[in-house]
């Protein structure tokens, strides 16, 4: 039934190990769905008809952003890259300080480049000028060492 509802309600087809134990005359079933090794996202069925992405961080399990979606698909295609005012802004504040997330870097920006951020971040990331940690309140990124 496992098996079944993997293949029908995850993409790609999420890898499993279960375990049946026998507490106080009752079956306790564990499931466990190890990170994937291509660290590519699984992707659940909603009941609205809708696949979505989550990710896993330490013990919790969240629904993945906007941020990592865009990200995901960015890695699909060839980046260009450019080094900009926008750019050396960034850098030039992650030298000073150890981490930003996509909002801080919004607001250093200004409103007319604000929209700008989630897209040179992924660049970043794309070409290891960037890491990224996922957290259960979003993305946060810091110089790659």
């Amino acid at each position: 039934m496992i098996d079944l509802a993997a293949r029908r309600y995850t993409q790609p087809i999420a890898t499993f190990e279960a375990r049946v134990y026998t507490i106080d005359n009752k079956a306790l079933l564990e499931v466990y769905v190890p990170p994937q090794p291509d660290k590519r996202p699984l992707r659940a069925l909603e009941e609205d008809g809708r696949w979505r992405a989550y990710v896993r961080i330490g013990d919790q399990t969240r629904l993945a952003g906007s941020f990592l979606e865009t990200y995901w698909e960015a890695q699909k295609k060839p980046q260009h890259i450019r080094f900009r005012r926008e750019e050396e802004l960034l850098l030039t504040y992650l030298r000073q300080h150890p981490t930003i997330d996509e909002r801080a870097y919004q607001a250093l920006l200004g409103p007319r480049h604000a929209w700008k951020a989630r897209r040179i971040l992924i660049k970043y990331l794309l070409i290891g000028l960037l890491t990224m940690d996922i957290t259960p309140t979003g993305e946060v990124f810091r110089l790659a060492s």
